[in-house]
């Protein structure tokens, strides 16, 4: 199911071998699993059921929580979102992707403002998101959306200057 190899029937076969085995695994790891499927099959309400029993039991699940979240920005469900990826900060701070997707919730709501302070906090944890061509072009669009196109195209320069991403900061640059 993952965005790499996109298999959904091999991912589904995996999934079902592992529900089988309930014998085999913890109660919390077969709750986790319902929750990823259901996510992974699409079953947005299913899954948001499935994480919620989840996180009532494990709240301080700091990974399970960001898949949650992710999920609700996904399939913009970005209120939701903004308070779930606040609780991944709170339980884990140090971690830098939970500030990103923070931030693009706040961003994909119209509120470029907050959603800057959530990338600076991302980009002093891991220096690297900035220069991320996704990440990069987010940031840059928020930048411009929050009133500051120059700092924008400074930001995007960033990604111009790398070879391998050039062709991505070029494609940016001109939609800004």
């Amino acid at each position: 199911y993952g965005f790499i190899f996109n298999k959904p029937m091999l991912g589904k076969e995996h999934y079902e071998k592992a529900l089988r085995s309930e014998e085999r695994v913890t109660d919390r790891e077969r709750l986790y699993i319902r929750a990823t499927y259901a996510r992974d099959l699409g079953h947005v309400e299913e899954a948001t059921e499935d994480y919620n029993v989840y996180l009532s039991i494990y709240p301080d699940d700091a990974v399970a929580r960001f898949s949650f979240a992710t999920m609700l920005m996904l399939n913009q469900r970005l209120e939701t979102a903004v308070e779930e990826f606040k609780e991944v900060i709170r339980t884990a701070p140090s971690y830098a992707a939970a500030y990103v997707n923070l931030a693009t919730s706040y961003q994909q709501l119209d509120r470029s403002e907050e959603a800057l302070p959530y990338y600076a906090k991302a980009f002093e944890l891991e220096r690297s998101f900035l220069t991320a061509a996704t990440v990069n072009h987010e940031y840059a669009f928020t930048l411009a959306a929050a009133g500051d196109p120059s700092r924008a195209k400074e930001v995007l320069q960033l990604v111009i200057a790398k070879p391998d991403l050039r062709s991505s900061g070029l494609r940016s640059m001109a939609l800004l």
